[in-house]
């Protein structure tokens, strides 16, 4: 705007006709007129490069709208598979195998959903169709416009868990059962284990849980959408889906050997939370661990770390042999795209789990460090791991290398049952094997099963619920941009037909008592 002004008192100096006001005010207005038709123009048809808070990165194929499908190829899953996370599964489920899950249950749960951190939506699935009642207002994690088009804020996590639903429904027809349930999208578990007056805790679906918490994993917005992590293919698109994502990342690092990576451990991410401000101390505890070595005058310990700066993109992580993760009082949604690098994954001993985490073993798939003594503990296994993989020579074979390695490695730390390249293979085994597209939507699948087993009513929609079509939900992801329903619409083009024809001509409850009213 402020080049407008300038360019508006440029033109009134140079106008010195007593009567030009007149034609001063008409220029201006114009001037306006472009000003706001070329500011607002949705990003999706403007020829111009995403809002700065959309990347950091230059990509050509974003500035487009190009962004391609999600999924390469569509197929059903047969009913008989099982998900590989079955005993987890039933783990979780474990506080209702007495009881069973009550209707009352579920409405107490939809009831006190201010108890949680985010917003919540309980979901009926009737005849293998899906009837949504939003429950929260749109708020902090649902629809707000805070950083622009192409932000997780702006399309929400809502619109994200509805999506995996209506995926899983798509790959699994008629393998769910009638369900009643209700969904939290916090980044916190919700829901205690331990109930005032020990009263049984309602069930509830989040995106990560806790020993101390009832809520049962559900796979977060990161597997359907792409705007936390902004990995690119070659050609500079942007990637939707943890399908291509994974692809990009372990093809990408697949033939880069650990002994040619950098020799440090890397740690980038956020450091203080201002809304939750005491959740990220172990953050910047280990933010300050290079700091704290130099002030004691162990500048070669404090190299072994790279923290904080430069800036490095996800996708340029496997550069480096050991990659950290730590926790934030909730899970991370990056430690899946770390251990597709293929570089060695370190953790502090991890406490909170998304779905596939405690399949997760130390010493096997990761490298577990000590939340107590994070920078020391740290310090001593990137020494040993380093030199484990720089003894070896050159001359000896893989087989007597890798007996060294292990060798030196009981002697250094502890929890070591593989070398260092075996410890970074095994991770990205782990996922190619266990946690793809078709693994995560049969855990879902696998899950609402077992909820449905508990329950000890027949499912019916709620009062608010309406019947769910993939064009109502484009809608709510193109709210308050357009441009974000038309890059959703390109990345799952089935949307647009979704229960189309299974959701003509049925209203919610509320919808039909109303006409009931007017018609009496």
């Amino acid at each position: 705007m402020g080049g407008l002004t300038a360019a508006c008192k440029l033109i009134q100096r140079r106008c010195q006709l007593r009567g030009g006001s007149a034609i001063v005010n008409v220029v201006s207005v114009l001037l306006l007129v472009l000003f706001i038709s070329t500011s607002f123009q949705s990003p999706f048809t403007r020829q111009s490069q995403p809002t700065k808070h959309s990347t950091r990165r230059t990509l050509r194929g974003a500035a487009h709208g190009a962004f391609g499908a999600a999924e390469e190829e569509f197929k059903v899953v047969d009913a008989s598979e099982k998900s590989f996370f079955e005993p987890w599964i039933k783990q979780d489920f474990a506080q209702w195998e007495k009881t069973g899950i009550k209707m009352s249950a579920v409405t107490e749960m939809a009831l006190r959903y201010r108890e949680c951190f985010g917003e919540v939506f309980r979901f009926q699935i009737i005849n293998g169709t899906l009837w949504v009642d939003h429950i929260s207002e749109r708020h902090s994690g649902w629809y707000p416009s805070r950083m622009g088009a192409g932000s997780l804020s702006a399309k929400g996590k809502i619109p994200y868990a509805i999506l995996a639903l209506m995926d899983t429904l798509r790959h699994h027809p008629g393998q769910i059962p009638d369900i009643d349930a209700v969904i939290q999208t916090s980044d916190f578990p919700c829901m205690l284990r331990q109930q005032p007056g020990n009263t049984p805790p309602p069930p509830v679906f989040g995106y990560n849980s806790h020993a101390r918490f009832v809520d049962i994993p559900f796979p977060d917005y990161t597997y359907w959408g792409h705007e936390y992590h902004r990995l690119v293919d070659e050609d500079g698109l942007l990637l939707f889906g943890w399908e291509k994502q994974f692809k990009l990342l372990s093809e990408k690092w697949r033939e880069k050997e650990i002994a040619s990576r950098k020799p440090q451990v890397i740690w980038r991410g956020r450091t203080e939370d201002k809304e939750y401000p005491k959740r990220d101390e172990l953050r910047r505890q280990f933010a300050r661990c290079g700091d704290e070595l130099r002030r004691e005058g162990f500048e070669e310990e404090a190299e072994l770390f790279s923290l904080r700066k430069p800036e490095v993109q996800l996708h340029d992580l496997g550069n480096y042999r050991y990659l950290m993760y730590i926790e934030s009082d909730a899970w991370v949604t990056n430690l899946k795209q770390k251990l597709a690098c293929g570089s060695v994954l370190m953790s502090n001993q991890m406490e909170f789990f998304e779905f596939f985490t405690r399949a997760l073993q130390p010493g096997v798939h990761f490298v577990e460090v000590d939340s107590k003594d994070l920078c020391h503990d740290a310090t001593l296994k990137v020494q040993g791991m380093n030199a484990a993989i720089e003894k070896g020579s050159q001359e000896e074979s893989m087989q007597e290398k890798d007996a060294e390695s292990r060798r030196f490695l009981k002697e250094t730390a502890q929890n070591y049952t593989g070398a260092p390249w075996e410890i970074g293979q095994a991770g990205q085994e782990f996922l190619a094997q266990h946690v793809q597209m078709k693994d995560v939507r049969l855990y879902i699948r696998d899950a609402l099963r077992k909820y449905a087993s508990l329950q000890k009513f027949l499912p019916h929609t709620s009062w608010n619920a309406e019947c769910y079509t993939g064009e109502m939900l484009l809608e709510q992801f193109g709210f308050p941009y357009a441009y974000d329903k038309q890059v959703v619409k390109q990345a799952y083009p089935w949307l647009e037909n979704y229960g189309k024809s299974e959701c003509e001509g049925k209203l919610s409850r509320k919808q039909v008592e109303k006409d009931d009213l007017y018609q009496a």
